[in-house]
């Protein structure tokens, strides 16, 4: 889930869309007395001939969604006997590498994750993903389950359809220590001036400013994505899919330099460019550094059982800070609709009648409600949820939300070509431990595009 990837046909979704998955706008009814939706005709009058589900997604038992959706799949099993689930759970470098074969090798199973992105689009284009329009409108529950525009984030230039379900949800920010916070005599810092003021009383308390996971170069992707984003608003990432907005332009310079003004800050300790992202975690639930810059899968993180006793009571959350030269992009936001559900052209008969009743299943009210509960985390269904289960820290961040009028995914997604794709990923890395200047950087991203034209 961490490596979020957008498509061509991005959506810029509302943050009181993404409200709604915490607040009481469950679906319909029927689709809330249980994890299980309501079975499709489909479902129900084809014959019980015994099915095999491949089903291929991130959701290792480590995942914050992994043991709501070990439960889901459980349930599912006893309602529908017939069906045998095959899981092909891995994380998610693995999982993309495993797809990318299974796509050449015309061997995709029948249910799998996808993020959207051109990656996506291309599944549409070779006819690997069905088209889920006709069974989304023939079950207006279920089409009128997920958060406002999360399905428009699943459709493509060129085609009409929606390919995948949408489950995940996410955003970002800053998670903080609230006893170091007050140990060093600081608030939460709203501009990024306030954000540097911050740095420099925490190490003058003797607290390490930030963690991050350095050695794996998806932290640094997500940290350019978001200072983009406060510099340039969301929708300026277009014109790198259409080649308006070179890499060398100030614009798309400006979140690498000020990627070199933290480090310069000190914001980091000197482990960071070996860290990886389980150390990152456990640095900041150990009380080792005030701040950690992620997505809303940190609260479970952070208040999971794996986090020590009562460490969640001492987290808060505060926006990306703001830029007041760019203040016209204070409520620009990363985050979005992450994670979703595609089912292959290979399934035929009960067999993807099931699949598709598993997807359903997969991204109902009831099951969101299970994995919100569970994980502690965001999802791209309405549900109805119990404060008390979900905890007070995916609150705070839902609130935080509620102030952003505008959100997208990674940049890295608007970029079709693979190997500059590739390459950004490597390169914000380079230039956070300060292996690359900006501008070098940026030279090098434009001559990988340049190969490809």
């Amino acid at each position: 889930m961490k490596k979020i990837k957008w498509g061509k046909s991005i959506v810029l979704v509302s943050a009181t869309s993404i409200m709604l998955a915490l607040t009481a706008c469950g679906g319909n009814n029927e689709n809330n007395k249980g994890a299980i939706g309501t079975t499709s005709p489909a479902a129900s009058e084809a014959p019980k001939e015994k099915v095999t589900l491949r089903v291929a997604t991130a959701y290792t038992p480590d995942h914050p969604f992994g043991p709501a959706i070990d439960q889901i799949l459980t349930e599912f099993t006893a309602k529908y006997p017939e069906v045998t689930i095959e899981k092909e759970f891995l994380p998610v470098a693995e999982l993309d590498k495993k797809l990318t074969v299974d796509r050449a090798t015309n061997n995709l199973p029948e249910v799998f994750v996808i993020f959207p992105g051109a990656s996506t689009a291309d599944y549409a284009k070779e006819n690997k993903i069905i088209d889920l329009t006709e069974y989304l409108n023939s079950h207006i529950d279920w089409k009128d389950g997920f958060i406002s525009g999360a399905l428009d984030s699943l459709r493509f230039d060129g085609f009409t359809g929606i390919y995948a379900a949408p489950l995940g949800a996410y955003s970002t920010g800053f998670y903080y220590n609230k006893e170091l916070f007050q140990t060093a005599g600081v608030e939460p810092p709203k501009t990024w001036d306030e954000l540097l003021a911050v740095i420099d009383k925490l190490k003058a308390a003797g607290v390490t400013p930030m963690t991050i996971g350095a050695s794996e170069s998806w932290r640094a992707e997500h940290l350019y994505t978001a200072l983009f984003y406060k510099w340039n608003g969301t929708e300026k990432a277009k014109q790198i899919l259409s080649r308006e907005l070179p890499y060398s332009s100030p614009e798309a310079i400006e979140p690498f330099q000020r990627m070199v003004e933290l480090v310069d800050a000190g914001a980091f300790d000197k482990r960071y460019i070996a860290l990886n992202y389980a150390g990152e975690v456990a640095d900041f639930n150990n009380g080792k550094a005030a701040m950690r810059f992620s997505g809303s899968w940190a609260v479970g993180e952070s208040t999971g059982p794996n986090s020590p006793q009562g460490f969640g009571d001492k987290v808060g959350f505060f926006p990306f800070p703001y830029f007041t030269e760019k203040e016209e992009h204070k409520d620009s936001w990363m985050g979005g609709v992450s994670d979703s559900f595609a089912i292959s052209t290979k399934a035929e008969g009960h067999q993807k009648d099931m699949a598709i009743e598993l997807v359903k299943t997969l991204t109902s009210s009831a099951s969101s409600k299970i994995i919100i509960e569970k994980a502690q985390d965001l999802t791209a269904v309405k549900a109805e949820v119990d404060p008390e289960k979900s905890g007070k820290l995916i609150a705070e961040v839902s609130k935080a939300m509620s102030t952003g009028k505008e959100f997208a995914g990674d940049v890295s997604a608007f970029e079709p070509v693979k190997a500059a794709n590739t390459k950004l990923y490597d390169l914000t890395q380079a230039v956070l431990v300060k292996g690359v200047t900006p501008e070098d950087a940026a030279k090098q991203l434009d001559a990988e595009v340049a190969k490809a034209q």
